[in-house]
């Protein structure tokens, strides 16, 4: 499934659901930062999208990176508040 989204994501970069399903494949495979990547893109593309935010939440939280998480995490809040 990475294979195909990696070439997919090669000739339609700017696909947020297919960054998005990459990104999540990538976390479950422990390569944490190449999913930060992915998710990134992601959100630049949706920044809507509810479940990449807390995803970024959830990465930089791990990361120690406290205020990229608090940042993501006002994101986070705004969209459940608008659902």
């Amino acid at each position: 499934a990475v294979a195909v989204l990696e070439e997919s994501l090669r000739y339609y970069p700017d696909i947020a659901d297919s960054q998005k399903l990459y990104g999540q494949l990538l976390l479950g495979l422990g390569e944490d930062d190449a999913a930060l990547t992915a998710l990134k893109h992601a959100a630049e593309y949706n920044p809507f999208d509810l479940e990449v935010q807390q995803a970024l939440v959830d990465i930089h939280q791990l990361r120690g990176e406290r205020q990229e998480a608090r940042r993501r995490q006002e994101l986070v809040d705004i969209l459940q508040f608008e659902s």
